[in-house]
């Protein structure tokens, strides 16, 4: 923003953050997340999905990522298939807005997510 915009416009929204973030409920959550995604990506290598790389080599072009789907986004799987059950966010029911997170995350889980990209490109748009 700041580069879009320049200063001294940019201080709004700089401002903006830095209020947002100092007044936001904290908990350890996050960094528990955080540790726990390290020691599993740190034990061994794990590729990330063909279709969510930059620039993938010898795919179809229906199996990349479908920037023009966006009705498909929410049913991808991101996640390698060696990752995609594992949870690494540990809820701390201690406020609403964590509360309302696990709420979201268990909406989240009703989804049947994919990684066949090019079966989910020949489903309907939703319009």
């Amino acid at each position: 923003t700041a580069q879009q915009v320049g200063f001294p416009e940019a201080r709004i929204p700089l401002a903006f953050t830095v209020i947002d973030l100092a007044l936001s409920p904290k908990s350890k959550s996050g960094i528990y997340s955080i540790d726990k995604a390290l020691e599993v990506v740190n034990q061994k290598v794990i590729e990330v999905p063909y279709y969510l790389r930059l620039t993938p080599h010898n795919i179809n072009p229906e199996a990349m990522f479908p920037y023009d789907r966006s009705d498909l986004w929410s049913l991808i799987q991101y996640l390698p298939d060696e990752l995609k059950n594992n949870l690494f966010y540990t809820f701390d029911k201690t406020g609403n807005y964590e509360k309302a997170l696990i709420e979201h995350y268990h909406n989240l889980l009703k989804v049947k997510r994919s990684n066949d990209i090019t079966t989910l490109r020949k489903t309907k748009p939703n319009t």
